[in-house]
């Protein structure tokens, strides 16, 4: 057992990897739509991400759905990176420059989403202490319509996983448009 795994070839540990973890996110992602909706035809109303926060897994008191969800997104997004990295510097330095422009946007509003829901979770949470509510799984916010709140934990979760990724989404790119400048330099 312990010679198969030294013997694997590093692209086939991300190759596992992401699929493990493409799997993982589907059925963490179904499994919350499935009871989500099953929460909708019984009440009418339903929380984005409540039922993925409540859920713990693989006992109660242990970690929730989300925070699988969230690692494994992170962890896909590097395994793909990895997977695909020889393929980037075959991308014109153009395309990579609109690249970063888009992933700057991205990044820009994940991490305002991110700063957002800290400082409003933490905000509904002492509010929480103080009138002795302790449930924090279920603080929600009606936005950005009222009609589906959004759980704060699970938004607060998947805008750090955005956030995550396009940070690295955009040093991993920048890196590549230096190193490509690099090569060029050298040539010249």
């Amino acid at each position: 057992m312990l010679n198969l795994f030294f013997s694997l070839n590093v692209i086939k540990v991300y190759i596992y990897g992401f699929y493990i973890s493409a799997i993982a996110m589907l059925l963490i992602t179904s499994y919350g739509a499935y009871f989500g909706t099953m929460e909708y035809l019984q009440t009418g109303k339903v929380v984005i991400g409540e039922i993925l926060v409540k859920t713990h897994f693989p006992t109660s008191g242990s970690f929730n759905l989300v925070t699988y969800l969230m690692i494994f997104s992170v962890i896909a997004w590097y395994a793909i990176t990895k997977i695909f990295e020889n393929k980037t510097s075959q991308i014109s330095k153009t395309i990579k420059s609109v690249g970063l422009i888009i992933i700057l946007i991205f990044w820009a509003v994940s991490l305002y989403e991110l700063v957002y829901n800290i400082f409003l979770l933490n905000s509904l949470m002492t509010k929480s202490v103080i009138t002795n509510n302790l449930d924090f799984e279920t603080l929600n916010i009606p936005y950005p319509t009222k009609e589906t709140p959004w759980n704060l934990i699970f938004a607060t979760k998947m805008f750090l996983a955005g956030t995550l990724i396009t940070s690295h989404a955009f040093f991993v790119i920048s890196s590549s448009i230096k190193k490509t400048s690099k090569n060029v330099n050298m040539l010249e």
